[in-house]
């Protein structure tokens, strides 16, 4: 007599915005289907959103149990891509190669025609990501970028100016930047990247 084990459950805790969401399912079960019974629940196409687990995106071609079989709950993360036309018209292409999470700069490795985005300061990787894909998670939305102490964002300053404490790592639009503390080191926003925290000189390696 052959006995047949069922497949044991898991809980999947999809949370988007604050707002988490458990769908019960068998380890057996196809990640794509999974999302598309969550993106039902809370009315979302699948096109605008996307999945990271553990910091990586999801691989909704494979399985709970391909992904994780130990663990019989799982945290996924859903970020949903801003296309309204108000927003595409603060939408701004990067100077750089960013991770499309967090929006700090990343590694980039291309192999067989797809993109790998990984080593981001705060750990996410996408891996196989169609060249067709890469610029739409190459966006920066300016109007996310707020001074800590009025609280305007980049897209409203004249010319989109904008800077950074690096004494206070924190941002400043040029009104509060002019009457910030002397003694400081504030440099112009979009170099942060090129530049030493320590010193505020750019980087020549």
């Amino acid at each position: 007599m052959i006995f047949q084990t069922k497949k044991e459950k898991v809980s999947l805790f999809f949370n988007f915005n604050g707002n988490e969401v458990n769908i019960v399912s068998k380890k057996d079960e196809y990640m794509k289907d999974i999302i598309e019974q969550y993106l039902i629940t809370i009315r979302k196409e699948h096109e605008n959103c996307f999945f990271l687990y553990n910091g990586c995106m999801v691989k909704e071609e494979l399985k709970i149990e391909e992904i994780n079989n130990e663990d019989n709950e799982l945290k996924i993360l859903v970020y949903e891509i801003e296309d309204d036309d108000k927003c595409k018209e603060k939408l701004k292409d990067s100077k750089y190669i960013i991770c499309p999470s967090c929006k700090e700069i990343c590694f980039i490795d291309i192999n067989n025609y797809k993109i790998d985005l990984f080593n981001c300061k705060n750990n996410h990787c996408f891996s196989n990501l169609l060249l067709s894909e890469l610029n739409d998670f190459q966006k920066i939305n300016e109007s996310k970028i707020k001074c800590h102490k009025c609280n305007i964002d980049k897209s409203e300053t004249i010319n989109n100016n904008f800077y950074k404490c690096l004494d206070c790592n924190i941002n400043l639009c040029p009104l509060c930047n002019s009457s910030h503390k002397k003694n400081h080191k504030t440099i112009d926003y979009e170099i942060k990247n090129i530049c030493c925290n320590n010193h505020g000189e750019r980087y020549i390696l």
